[in-house]
């Protein structure tokens, strides 16, 4: 009988250490991905409670190797400071723990700004009940100059820079630049430079006039705008490209 016992304990706790092992899975959609210089990378995750039970999951940007002037952000509900190394499935951070069999929707956003390059990005996930079992995803983004050319038309340089700090609060920076485009040259075309919010609602003309070739830089304020995304587009001629921003107040 105590042979029995002793068997059924080990079982137990065997069943117990191949439960705790296997908490949740967490896959990333992407671990490559390339643009053009000023592209928010986004990063896509697949969180899954897979245990019997609830699970406070964290996650730990472990590794956040970036080009000057980047920043990454690790976002579930929220999209957090980049400055924020862990974040955690509970209602500190405005979320709740996982009920068994749940999904959720995990992100890494890396913000491309001025300066081309790579990013390499390491998110670990793990739970509280089983912290030292961590999964280790590896993300990479790569960046070059982004610019419209179309040498047939005589249009070169025509670009839109990622805001520059982003997230913010409350000023940042918006470079772009015109070049040779007919219209501008001959001094006959506007340049329109504006914000929107998610509803695509005008918020703010930062440019509406004639411009010349040439770069520009020109700063926004969204002191009297609440925290969140919002959207700013370039316009010139039949040309246009248009960005996210993020307000982090």
């Amino acid at each position: 009988m105590k042979v029995i016992l002793q068997s059924i304990v080990i079982l137990f706790s065997l069943l117990s250490i191949n439960i705790q092992s296997q908490d949740i899975l967490f896959i990333p959609r992407d671990t490559l991905l390339t643009g053009p210089l000023g592209t928010e990378f986004i990063f896509y995750i697949d969180l899954k409670n897979i245990s019997p039970v609830e699970q406070t999951v964290f996650l730990v940007r472990s590794q956040n190797i970036l080009p000057p002037d980047w920043q990454s952000s690790l976002c579930f509900v929220y999209c957090f400071a980049p400055d924020l190394d862990s974040v955690v499935t509970n209602g500190d951070f405005g979320s709740r723990p996982l009920t068994p069999g749940e999904e959720r929707e995990v992100s890494l956003h890396v913000f491309s700004q001025t300066n081309t390059g790579t990013a390499y990005v390491t998110v670990e996930a793990g739970t509280f009940l089983n912290p030292n079992n961590r999964i280790v995803v590896n993300l990479t983004a790569e960046a070059s100059t982004a610019e419209i050319n179309d040498s047939e038309n005589g249009i070169t340089g025509f670009s839109l820079s990622q805001n520059y700090p982003n997230p913010f609060n409350p000023t940042t920076a918006i470079r772009f630049s015109v070049g040779n485009i007919p219209e501008i040259i001959a001094g006959r075309q506007i340049v329109t430079l504006k914000v929107y919010d998610v509803l695509g609602n005008e918020i703010a003309t930062l440019v509406n006039e004639e411009k010349p070739a040439g770069e520009y830089e020109v700063k926004f304020n969204g002191s009297s705008l609440s925290s969140g995304f919002y959207f700013y587009r370039l316009q010139a001629g039949n040309y246009s490209k248009t960005m996210k921003l993020t307000l982090l107040k």
